[in-house]
């Protein structure tokens, strides 16, 4: 039986991004408590740290567990160039726009999630209706978290 190691790559990031979460729960031990924020000044850099370590830990358990040979026979793998540079233009133009205040946060954001699914799952009407239905979902959601819930005015 051959057993294959898990790609080096995986094993870096889990690594890297590990590091830089441990850091930011570590940092915001010293941060004082908020006064009117129901959360605490730490609350949102904490939730996203323990949320990242906690895809690290289910990355490297796949990763450690999972034969190589299963997971690629599972799906079709390859490095897509390409789609990884299109996402990234997308988000520095998602960020343009909101940074030049062309939309308001709720357009942009619908706006950015079609574009970016429609580009990574490919163009049909099937495509096209769940993309448009999950970006009004998702960008409705979390203008209502921020503005209604967390008290942050959007742009």
């Amino acid at each position: 039986m051959n057993i294959q190691r898990p790609p080096r790559e995986n094993l870096w990031l889990v690594a890297l991004v590990s590091l830089v979460s441990i850091a930011v729960l570590i940092d915001t031990r010293t941060l004082s408590p908020a006064r009117y924020d129901p959360l605490g000044a730490a609350g949102v850099p904490v939730g996203i740290a323990a949320g990242l370590l906690a895809l690290c830990a289910l990355m490297l358990v796949r990763d450690l567990l999972v034969p190589a040979t299963a997971r690629a026979a599972n799906g079709d793998y390859r490095r897509r160039h390409g789609l990884a540079l299109a996402v990234m233009l997308e988000t520095v133009a998602y960020v343009a726009v909101l940074d030049l205040a062309l939309l308001g946060f709720l357009e942009a954001t619908m706006a950015f999630l079609i574009v970016a699914i429609v580009t990574m799952a490919g163009y049909d009407r099937r495509t096209l209706v769940g993309a448009v239905a999950l970006s009004v979902t998702l960008s409705m959601s979390v203008t209502w978290l921020f503005t209604r819930v967390l008290f942050i005015d959007l742009p």
